[in-house]
């Protein structure tokens, strides 16, 4: 399933809520990448698809989703699950490590996603940057940026606002604004099932 938040297992970091001159680090393609890393049989045809991967979306498409379909009762009765956790596993490790190289670097890690980190201080670089499969790189810069929640977050960058909620929030249709994540139309979406009904959502059958 989804990695989510990796807070719960970091060690030795404090996750501060809000933050000023905040920076975005983000792993390419990891999870494709900590495939290749822990099975390097799978390199060349991994990053021939990376380096392909806007020429045809099939490509980007096998990259995003073949890690999860390893995984898969249904698709092929998880018989490559073992694969699909090396490779999560190693994108676990590289997070990690460039979250401990931050703080002891003097910076504040601020919040990890499940393949990028938030932090701030002075823009990173250093060992594993680049722009290949599994390597990272500062893809938002100098943003302003605060947290509700590991899954509710804002920030502003060259004056965009842009916020990221996890699952679906109740407001879909009207314009955001800073700050509204901490409001009522950032709550998820609550899903239910039952066999009569079927699906719904908020109550509302869909």
């Amino acid at each position: 399933g989804c990695l989510g938040c990796l807070t719960n297992i970091l060690r030795g970091i404090k996750i501060r809520l809000t933050g000023t001159k905040a920076h975005h680090i983000d792993f390419h393609s990891s999870f494709a990448g900590g495939l290749a890393n822990t099975h390097p049989e799978f390199r060349k045809t991994l990053e021939r698809l990376y380096e392909n991967r806007e020429k045809d979306e099939i490509n980007k498409n096998i990259l995003n989703f073949s890690i999860g379909y390893m995984q898969s009762i249904q698709g092929c009765k998880a018989k490559w699950a073992h694969l699909s956790k090396d490779a999560i596993g190693d994108n676990n490790r590289r997070v990690l490590d460039i979250a401990r190289r931050l703080e002891e670097s003097g910076r504040t890690v601020l919040l990890l996603n499940t393949d990028g980190i938030w932090y701030n201080g002075n823009p990173y670089h250093g060992d594993g940057e680049g722009s290949g499969l599994g390597q990272w790189h500062n893809d938002h810069v100098n943003c302003q940026f605060r947290m509700a929640s590991a899954g509710a977050y804002e920030f502003i960058e060259d004056g965009i606002y842009h916020p990221v909620i996890r699952g679906i929030p109740n407001d879909t249709k009207t314009e955001w604004k800073w700050g509204d994540i901490y409001r009522e139309k950032a709550i998820p979406s609550i899903f239910s099932f039952t066999e009569e009904e079927g699906v719904r959502l908020n109550g509302k059958k869909i």
